[in-house]
């Protein structure tokens, strides 16, 4: 739990550094790492009593967080709190793009960037860009992994202090409040490898083994750091079906990746913006050929360890975190703190998923 401290406070970090300064975003570290060390022990401390403990407790969280979006999106959007986030608008313009006929990837971001989104992004996001934004999407991912979190974790109290300890980390919230799609992509990766493992327990309807597959498609196809998740959610799959399903899924995910990403990269492969998102480990010389590799081989430990949900998306949390930490700690020790600490969630909110899994279930199952 110390572990998932630090990245909390890691992911805070950018935000608290730029409204409090250097020095006080430091003093919150120790703060932070105790209170996570804390939680499991306090948690378990006696039987859970009183609001936090009732299954209604997730609902009105999930309500709750509808609410701030609802309050704080027009301000962020209106820019009374800084310039928000360029990810929702860069969204809409390709869809925009994307709905006229033209190449998505040919359109910017309102500061010029590209667009560094897959297209399994895109096709998520579409139905709510036609309602007006695709930010718009923000609320509802995040009211699905609070309400889902109430079955995955062992005690309501649990999905209530992980769903709440997401919903006030700032650099969080900047994302979320301003209309960014970095924490929608990871919620929807997270609710797919959750399908996908359920629709492939033994002798489940193909119907829902299909819907799984598309599903996971596209939100493996929202970043190229997912690519991660296909291997441990495949061996998951192996050991709750059998390896020919496992094989089966695997190969049908990877030929659905193929046939959506394809037809945007040959449009114009130069153009292909998502693939100029490994510019982002420039702080870190050489992190481009080193950390990924290291990332797919850490993978490779769902083979060779006997895991549960919990444990699977552990190891996703810990192959990501491979991937983004080392370049986002540079940049930190580089530049001072920077915006780029939100690249620490997806890492945080697998890992914490995992963790805060794991030790609810063992410390239930001992109570």
């Amino acid at each position: 739990m110390m572990l998932l401290g630090s990245l909390w406070w890691l992911l805070a970090a950018g935000q608290l550094g730029k409204y409090l300064g250097a020095g006080a975003a430091l003093a919150t570290l120790p703060l932070a790492l105790l209170a996570f060390a804390a939680y499991p022990r306090w948690r378990d401390r006696r039987p859970w009593r009183g609001a936090a403990a009732s299954p209604r407790a997730p609902r009105l969280l999930a309500l709750a967080a509808v609410l701030i979006f609802a309050i704080l999106y027009p301000i962020a959007a209106a820019h009374l709190l800084g310039p928000g986030s360029e990810r929702g608008p860069g969204l809409d313009r390709a869809l925009a793009a994307l709905l006229a006929g033209h190449d998505p990837y040919g359109a910017r971001t309102p500061l010029g960037h590209p667009i560094d989104a897959l297209p399994g992004s895109l096709l998520f996001a579409l139905p709510f860009h036609l309602l007006g934004t695709a930010a718009l999407q923000n609320p509802m991912w995040l009211a699905l992994l609070i309400l889902r979190s109430a079955a995955w974790f062992a005690r309501p109290v649990d999905a209530v202090a992980f769903s709440a300890l997401v919903l006030v980390n700032p650099g969080f919230m900047q994302d979320y409040a301003t209309g960014g799609d970095f924490f929608a992509s990871a919620v929807a990766v997270f609710l797919a490898a959750d399908l996908a493992m359920s629709a492939f327990g033994r002798e489940r309807a193909s119907g829902r083994k299909l819907v799984a597959i598309l599903v996971f498609t596209l939100a493996l196809n929202t970043r190229p750091i997912y690519a991660v998740a296909l291997p441990v959610i495949a061996a998951e799959i192996g050991r709750r079906a059998g390896w020919r399903e496992a094989a089966r899924f695997a190969a049908a995910v990877a030929a659905l990746s193929l046939a959506l990403e394809l037809p945007f990269y040959f449009a114009d492969p130069a153009g292909f913006t998502p693939l100029t998102a490994v510019r982002k480990a420039a702080a870190l010389p050489g992190a481009v050929w080193i950390l990924p590799p290291l990332a797919v081989l850490s993978t490779g430990l769902a083979f060779a360890w006997r895991l549960d949900g919990a444990g699977a998306m552990a190891l996703i949390g810990t192959s990501l975190a491979i991937m983004l930490l080392p370049p986002v700690l540079a940049e930190q020790l580089r530049y001072g703190f920077t915006p780029g600490t939100l690249y620490a969630l997806p890492a945080y909110l697998f890992l914490g998923l995992g963790l805060f899994g794991a030790v609810g279930r063992r410390q239930t199952d001992s109570g």
